[in-house]
């Protein structure tokens, strides 16, 4: 979550950021009014591949969440990076490619097919007495 605060005094966080599993985590030191797409611009010129890797074409994402890091945003802004300042632990982040980021409710192709083409007898209940239910209800 994002908070609406402003960043609090100069406080300086470790961040371990994992890229793949062919590359060693990368730990640096910044502080938590650094940027988001500053970090990732360090992440990707740490690998030394600054002509093959572009910085656009990568979102941090929280470890163990499902939380991903707004590029124009500042550390400060996410709840995450102040609880691990409050319990001093390391900020744990790892870089995946856009192409890797899941896009569970991202609309396909086959869901303006099937509105195009739905019928009556989809939305209706089978027999004037049923109740609507999960089971009898297809959409």
């Amino acid at each position: 979550p994002i908070l609406e605060s402003g960043c609090p005094e100069s406080i300086s966080v470790k961040l371990a950021v994992h890229f793949s599993m062919d590359h060693p985590v990368t730990n640096f030191t910044c502080d938590i009014s650094s940027r988001v797409d500053h970090v990732i611009s360090h992440v990707v010129c740490e690998l030394g591949a600054t002509t093959q890797l572009k910085s656009e074409e990568y979102a941090p994402k929280v470890w163990g969440m499902a939380e991903f890091l707004l590029p124009n945003s500042c550390l400060c802004d996410y709840e995450y990076f102040h609880h691990c300042i409050k319990l001093e632990k390391d900020v744990l982040v790892c870089l995946l490619h856009i192409d890797e980021v899941p896009r569970p409710l991202l609309r396909a192709a086959e869901d303006d097919i099937k509105d195009i083409e739905i019928k009556v007898d989809d939305l209706l209940s089978r027999e004037p007495g049923d109740a609507f239910t999960h089971a009898t209800v297809s959409v």
